[in-house]
């Protein structure tokens, strides 16, 4: 076997590692995987030293649609969930705890605000950086997150319309040592209710660490 392909077959097997890492301890095992996966991580990055894009890990997750409701960041009570974490797919309150990726507002004239996290708050030692993008108003036709990083919006509020779909870059913590360090989803605000300061939202969001793909199932992409 060439050198190259022993390469690619030691990378696959690290990344087929990873991938028993996730089923058994990110999902059946929280509490273990929050107190080993900072090691467990650090080993692979070490490990897969010269691995490329062809052999990153593979994905684990089926792409998840979902519904969301959720009250605007003001004009609200404080119990009322504000804000998503794309990786949980968890509505959140606006907590000290910073654990999310955009908290939902409507603006004076009522129209939809996406506000990323760190413009709400970051949390001590940490950095939770977001992106967004627009990608026009056919959520069905938005079947992949945008490849050029120079056209994300970067923590910056975007004011949106009704049915307008947004593209979002979120980094999770379990992303930091990927190849691209980043999650993809893509939501639009259905409705608003300005009386109980109420937005519902369509969400799509790739589970998998630098896979990009919105289409149903397992992506590949």
């Amino acid at each position: 076997m060439s050198r190259g392909g022993e390469v690619k077959r030691r990378c696959r097997l690290f990344a087929s590692l990873y991938g028993v890492y996730l089923r058994t301890s990110m999902k059946t095992l929280p509490a273990l995987a929050a107190a080993t996966r900072r090691v467990a991580l650090s080993l692979l990055a070490v490990a897969l030293v010269g691995c490329d894009d062809d052999t990153r890990f593979p994905a684990q997750f089926d792409n998840r649609f979902y519904n969301i409701s959720v009250g605007a960041m003001n004009g609200t009570p404080l119990s009322e969930p504000a804000a998503l974490s794309t990786y949980d797919t968890f509505i959140v309150r606006l907590d000290g705890s910073y654990n999310f990726d955009v908290a939902f507002d409507l603006d004076g004239a009522g129209r939809p605000v996406i506000v990323p996290q760190p413009l709400v708050g970051t949390a001590s030692g940490s950095s939770r950086p977001v992106g967004l993008q627009r990608m026009g108003r056919d959520f069905a036709a938005v079947t992949i997150a945008p490849r050029s990083r120079s056209d994300w919006v970067l923590d910056s509020a975007m004011t949106v319309a009704i049915g307008e779909v947004i593209a979002v870059q979120s980094r999770p913590t379990p992303c930091n040592f990927d190849f691209e360090p980043f999650l993809y989803s893509k939501l639009k605000v259905d409705s608003v209710n300005t009386t109980t300061r109420k937005l519902y939202v369509t969400v799509v969001t790739n589970p998998n660490c630098g896979y990009r793909s919105f289409l149903p199932g397992r992506p590949t992409d």
